[in-house]
């Protein structure tokens, strides 16, 4: 079977210590070089900080990446090699950037991403990262389950709230920052009040995991058992998570385990090809 499996054993709050939906929250975004926090560099943070649901202060620094920004980049963004020149490096900013949030969960669109790379940088730095972070892409699947697609620009259409500037720190985090608001505000009328609270509403919300981005893998039967349980794969990725792809659950696949071999999709075909040699470690 050629699976899309969803990662719904991830909470939309990730490293929830049961805060508050009220509590302080620093809302951020960051501008990069590229897509791999390996490779690529931070060239802006912006951020504003959230206490009972009113911005009370904004945090935006240029970073100097000490490497030329792709041209590709600089149409996305607007921000040239001249803008950032005679910026600080981000051993200067991170610093920085940690005090601002101080005291409070983080929040971020595609929250995986943009914590990837502080996350990186507070690695190569030897700073501590002890950071509950809120995505509002989850949020989003949850609150607004009629949307197909849950890019910053579609979400803030959706609630109501103004997007300028995008492709800028500054602005994506205050953006972010409204449509958190709002969100926090329909939890409260669903009684959710903590973040907790939303990580259990989120892992049994069907419509959710629906929407969740999948990766691609392949799933082989090796035995009897193994056979029923791909069949119950294949039906529940079908009956009940198809949405454009028969998606499904990691949750599931966990709780039917027994006689499966799970692999990479892009390795399929040699898997594939050494269980027809027979070879001992497949």
């Amino acid at each position: 079977m050629e699976a899309y499996l969803v990662d719904d054993l991830k909470g939309i709050a990730t490293d929830s210590r049961g805060q508050s939906l009220d509590d302080n929250y620093v809302v951020f975004d960051i501008e990069t070089t590229g897509l791999s926090n390996l490779t690529c560099k931070i060239i802006e943070i912006g951020a504003v900080r959230v206490e009972k649901g009113e911005v009370v202060d904004r945090f935006s620094e240029f970073v100097n990446p000490e490497v030329p920004i792709p041209f590709r980049i600089t149409e996305l963004t607007s921000i040239t090699d001249e803008m950032v020149q005679d910026a600080p490096p981000i051993e200067v900013i991170l610093p920085r950037f940690r005090e601002f949030c101080q005291g409070a969960v983080l929040v971020a669109h595609n929250a995986d991403f943009d914590t990837g790379f502080i996350k990186m940088e507070c690695a190569r730095q030897k700073i501590d990262w002890d950071f509950t972070y809120v995505d509002t892409v989850a949020m989003a699947q949850l609150l607004l389950p009629n949307l197909s697609r849950f890019k910053l620009d579609t979400v803030a259409k959706a609630v109501g709230v103004s997007l300028e500037h995008h492709h800028r720190a500054v602005d994506d985090a205050e953006c972010t920052a409204w449509i958190f608001v709002k969100f926090v505000a329909m939890l409260h009328e669903q009684g959710i009040h903590d973040l907790d609270s939303l990580n259990r509403e989120g892992s049994v919300n069907q419509n959710a995991i629906r929407k969740m981005k999948s990766s691609h893998a392949i799933i082989l039967a090796k035995n009897e058992a193994g056979r029923v349980n791909l069949y119950r794969c294949v039906s529940e990725s079908h009956l009940k998570y198809f949405n454009r792809q028969a998606k499904l659950p990691k949750s599931f696949v966990q709780e039917h385990r027994e006689g499966l071999i799970i692999g990479s999709a892009c390795v399929a075909g040699d898997l594939y090809q050494a269980l027809l040699r027979g070879a001992p470690d497949t």
